[in-house]
């Protein structure tokens, strides 16, 4: 008898069920066809329109019950201000805008989640230096809305959970689309409190007009805030680009493969305001080599920059970027200015403690052709400015190496050069060079050598651009400079060609070379010299044209 009162509340339960089940049914049933769906599409298209500040329109409009109410639209299309140009701001083909059910009975429209599939976007600037999401921004920052997780309706409309996937954002500058895209992007833009807003984006970038597909993967994430203007919205955004490929990335960035190899991997964070703020970046390069050869070990560098990004003025303030190399280091200290327009760079480059081991070292990851035996000691010291005067770069500053040691295969001992100085020079200057391109570059002060010979060889030189010369004027044992230029082939390719017959006796003698070279930076070039006394008493001139030689 104990058991009948459970057994009644148990086909009580049952019935409650029954009969839930059996509402759903009908509801599923009857309420689709009592919807003005034609009624929604003109108020979803002018709610969206309203909180956008864009026209938009809606192809055709579906709704489903199950899993969850919601609205599917076809034909989704978000249009331009005039101001940035005819072409839709965002196109997609399908969006699905899922309902807080309770909105469905109390009559108000309000979304839960909106999923854009394969949407594209168009970012413009346009002549004024403005970004089409400027207004969107602003538009949103006057619509009150209540967090996105929010669990009961309020007084305002929830902030909807909003995502996209595949999409593409594409980079205009007015009329003009840019090469550059995002591609398979993910997308999601929430709110978390009243205040404030929280983004996250995954894509990978592309470049549209040539194949560059290993590019890595870019991730950013982080929040803002409202604000009456663009600049004074508060943001803290985080970013990272990984996976990238040193080849692809450069093809990518200056329309062409570089010809080096390696893997990128770079964070960055952005905190304060849009008008102004603070930036701390690291990038970390890894493997970098040329692509013709595979060095014996690999080189990795490490770049940390902080600077102020200025919206109004489109400028970087305040940059100082480090570079440690061995126990020294390269740092750049300035600003970039006018980056909407003809780039206004003031950039000091100063030189700390390097190591001219470390020097070597990355020289052997650009060219194969340096003896592995060869060593360095000594340390770098230099400052070197760079501006802009119109097109023109203009390179002003010096750097100093007070005592360079070399260990050089097939000379006895070490080689000692004291007071290498390299300073920048104009037009004038080169022209002592023998008849070198008169252009502005750096000029090498002469240094002297002893190779063996009864007084030492004096080395001088000038570097530009594209190309650089060499002089070598004194006395010297041939042997000992040709295992100098068999050590260091982008010194002394083509010095055998001009050097005398080597001396029949057994007994090396000195000679007097005065000889010079002119060659670009891929290796074109050649050696031209004379001597007033070989090793037999005779004069002797010739020039000799040395064929490319790979790096």
């Amino acid at each position: 008898m104990t058991d009948a009162p459970i057994q009644t509340k148990k086909r009580k339960h049952r019935g409650w069920i029954a009969l839930a089940a059996v509402v759903m049914l009908l509801l599923l049933i009857l309420l689709p066809p009592f919807l003005n769906i034609n009624r929604y599409q003109r108020r979803i298209a002018a709610s969206i329109s309203g909180a956008l500040g864009r026209p938009v329109h809606i192809g055709s409009v579906g709704f489903r019950i199950l899993p969850t109410p919601a609205f599917t639209i076809e034909g989704f299309v978000v249009g331009e201000n005039p101001a940035f140009g005819d072409e839709p701001f965002l196109r997609a083909e399908t969006v699905t805008a899922t309902l807080h059910p309770s909105s469905l009975w109390r009559g108000h429209l309000e979304f839960a989640t909106i999923s854009l599939d394969t949407p594209s976007v168009n970012l413009v600037r346009n002549a004024e230096g403005k970004w089409n999401i400027e207004g969107i921004l602003l538009q949103a920052e006057q619509i009150r809305t209540a967090p996105t997780g929010q669990r009961s309706a309020g007084s305002v409309p929830r902030f909807p959970y909003i995502e996209a996937t595949q999409a593409r954002v594409n980079i205009k500058l007015g009329a003009e689309k840019m090469p550059f895209s995002l591609t398979d992007a993910k997308l999601a833009l929430w709110l978390t409190d009243p205040e404030t807003w929280h983004v996250r984006m995954e894509a990978h970038p592309l470049r549209t007009d040539m194949n560059a597909t290993d590019t890595g993967l870019v991730q950013v994430e982080g929040t803002f805030q409202r604000a009456s203007s663009l600049d004074a919205i508060p943001l803290e955004l985080s970013g990272s680009w990984h996976k990238a490929q040193l080849g692809d990335v450069s093809h990518m960035l200056m329309g062409a493969n570089a010809g080096w190899r390696g893997s990128i991997d770079a964070e960055a964070k952005v905190t304060g305001h849009f008008g102004d703020a603070q930036v701390n970046a690291k990038l970390h390069l890894d493997e970098v080599r040329r692509a013709e050869f595979e060095p014996e070990r690999s080189l990795a560098l490490d770049i940390a920059c902080t600077a102020n990004a200025l919206h109004i003025q489109h400028a970087f303030q305040a940059i100082h970027c480090t570079l440690p190399l061995g126990d020294g280091s390269v740092t750049m200290e300035g600003q970039l200015a006018n980056l909407r327009g003809a780039a206004e760079p003031a950039l000091t480059f100063t030189i700390q403690q390097l190591p001219a081991a470390q020097l070597l070292e990355i020289a052997r990851h650009a060219t194969n052709r340096i003896d592995p035996a060869l060593t360095a000691e000594g340390t770098i010291d230099g400052v070197f400015t760079y501006g802009m005067a119109g097109t023109q770069s203009i390179w002003q500053g010096s750097g100093t190496l007070p005592t360079l040691t070399l260990n050089v295969p097939g000379i006895p001992g070490s080689l000692t050069i004291a007071g290498l100085h390299l300073h920048t020079a104009d037009a004038s200057m080169s022209k002592k060079h023998h008849s070198a391109p008169a252009t502005t570059g750096a000029v090498l002060d002469p240094v002297t050598l002893s190779l063996g010979g009864p007084t030492p060889m004096t080395l001088d030189g000038a570097l530009r651009h594209d190309n650089y010369v060499l002089h070598l004027r004194g006395s010297v044992i041939a042997s000992q400079l040709l295992a100098l230029a068999h050590a260091v082939p982008q010194f002394g390719d083509g010095i055998d060609d001009v050097l005398p017959a080597p001396s029949p006796t057994a007994e090396p003698l000195p000679i007097t070379i005065d000889a010079t070279a002119l060659r670009t930076w891929s290796g074109m070039g050649m050696y031209s010299g004379s001597s007033p006394l070989n090793q037999t008493g005779e004069t002797w001139t010739t020039t000799a044209q040395r064929k490319p030689h790979r790096r």
